[in-house]
């Protein structure tokens, strides 16, 4: 270290030490950026035009290419009668209605359960009463294929699955020897005859079973639960297929993904992870991963809340997303167990996420989803999340965080001030927000109350106030933040601890960025040591 630097150093070791630090606002700290994500906006109903005006429209159902390049979708009107069908490039370009290509004797109001093959050159897509299976080259003219005629089986979750080039069909399938109660699981060559890879008598009676299909890797094991008793919910179990069906894990937990929607993929593309979420009553509700080779589970996370939902799985199993009562799509790192949420208080359409079409699987890149969302009449629309953006021709920019000083004591009367960069992207900044987080979370953990911070105004304003010092130059500020003593996030922790901070820009066009950062809470003790750890 250089004698300059050094001397500065220890000026400002000792300033901090008699409490005298920092009380201009000219003093700038800069801050990390932890987490950026954009949030665009790329089909809304307003595009899917022509229908009876009287009606707002929802979209339905959703499936994106896991190359992220190509994008199909239903659209219903909300009479909940007429439906169309649409496929687009991903990035919201080359819209074209579809509806024309459904079977001749097909209605588009039955088309669901939409899957892509990974480059997005084949869609499928499943006829609602009969169960047949099709798809659709998404080169034009978009002509319909057989892929299995009658008898894929209704289910709240994915009732088939693809490999990568959307050439072998992996599902659960009703026409089973011994009856609609004693279904199995199949895998079909697309225009081909199914082939039966598991038959529940593979399994001794002992009453009545229940087949739940999972999902499956691009070219198999599938995966499935079982209830022996329909009537006891006592007894569930995963397996995967095989010479013998193997129990993953091998314990007895109640309730394995037992009546909930499984929309996504929860299993990684070569077949060798898969999600594991459970509720026994004497525990919290758990999400696991299983190793599916060895049976091992590793540990995510528990809720007590009612349910872990829109569960999905990179296709490399580095990441997952799951909603609980605290999380709102949260990106989980499996390798930190890091979690993040991907959607925001702030997202104005956020109102009814899930309602309809929800959210999309994860790219293979690991970077982008889908999120569909319509929160009041004539604002349906669909979001492309970007976890890692570099375009920012659209969106707002958020860069240059900085604080006024390097931490904040843990005194309620004493406040800390933000500012940030940020330009508008392709129309005028509606807001900029800030939020508290608590370990990347948007909400306190179940049973706690309050976040870390609280804000005389959760703005961000370039016009003057709030310390702004030039209005309308980009830098937007808020000087009111300060610590929520009575958090029990400081019970828990102990200080100096860093805080987290979320900044959501909006712009008129409907597209956000979310950028989180932190900063240090101490206490006057702790003072010097939290300048050092952040100036290193």
């Amino acid at each position: 270290m250089n004698i300059r630097k050094q001397g500065s150093l220890l000026v400002l070791i000792l300033a901090i030490a008699f409490g005298l630090v920092f009380q201009s606002q000219a003093a700038s700290f800069p801050a990390p950026t932890k987490y950026k994500q954009t949030m665009v906006r790329v089909f809304t109903e307003s595009q899917v035009s022509g229908w009876l005006p009287t009606y707002g429209r929802h979209f339905q159902e959703m499936a994106v290419s896991a190359n992220g390049a190509k994008i199909g979708f239903t659209v219903k009107l909300d009479n909940h009668i007429d439906k169309r069908f649409y496929v687009a490039n991903a990035d919201g370009t080359g819209l074209t209605d579809v509806t024309g290509s459904v079977p001749p004797d097909k209605l588009a109001q039955d088309v669901t359960s939409l899957q892509m093959n990974d480059t997005g050159t084949r869609l499928f897509f499943r006829d609602y009463p009969s169960g047949s299976i099709y798809y659709l080259d998404t080169t034009s003219p978009y002509s319909s294929h057989v892929a299995l005629l009658g008898a894929a089986w209704v289910d709240a979750r994915k009732p088939y699955t693809l490999d990568s080039p959307g050439n072998t069909l992996y599902l659960k399938h009703q026409v089973a020897p011994s009856g609609i109660w004693r279904i199995g699981l199949y895998s079909c060559p697309v225009g081909g005859t199914p082939a039966i890879v598991f038959n529940i008598d593979q399994i001794p009676p002992i009453g009545v079973y229940t087949l739940r299909y999972l999902g499956s890797g691009k070219g198999g094991p599938l995966f499935f639960t079982f209830d022996r008793d329909y009537w006891s919910a006592d007894d569930f179990f995963m397996y995967k297929t095989g010479a013998t069906p193997t129990k993953l894990p091998n314990e007895t937990h109640q309730y394995i993904w037992d009546e909930q929607n499984l929309p996504n993929t929860i299993v990684s593309a070569d077949g060798s992870k898969i999600l594991y979420g459970y509720a026994d009553p004497s525990t919290p509700r758990q999400l696991h991963l299983v190793d599916t080779a060895t049976g091992a589970k590793s540990f995510i996370l528990q809720t007590s809340s009612l349910g872990l939902d829109w569960p999905a799985l990179s296709p490399d199993a580095s990441l997952a997303r799951i909603s609980t009562g605290r999380l709102r799509a949260s990106r989980i790192d499996l390798q930190t167990l890091a979690a993040r949420d991907t959607a925001s208080y702030w997202f104005d359409e956020y109102g009814t996420i899930g309602a309809s079409a929800g959210l999309s699987d994860l790219t293979l890149d690991n970077r982008s989803y889908y999120l569909a969302s319509k929160k009041a009449a004539n604002n349906a629309a669909i979001h492309h999340i970007d976890m890692a953006p570099t375009d920012f021709s659209q969106a707002p920019n958020i860069t240059n965080i900085a604080f006024n000083r390097p931490f904040l004591p843990f005194d309620d009367t004493q406040k800390i001030t933000v500012t940030a960069q940020v330009n508008k992207g392709s129309a005028n900044l509606q807001y900029v927000h800030i939020l508290s987080l608590w370990d990347g979370g948007e909400l306190p953990p179940e049973g706690m109350i309050y976040l870390p911070l609280k804000f005389d105004s959760d703005l961000l304003y370039d016009d003057g106030s709030h310390g702004d010092l030039v209005a309308g130059d980009g830098i937007y500020t808020n000087n009111t933040i300060t610590v929520q003593k009575w958090s029990e996030f400081y019970t828990m922790n102990r200080l100096p601890k860093k805080v987290g901070l979320r900044l959501i820009a909006k712009n008129t066009d409907s597209h956000y960025t979310i950028a989180d950062t932190e900063f240090m809470v101490g206490t006057p003790v702790s003072a010097p040591i939290n300048a050092l750890l952040l100036l290193d």
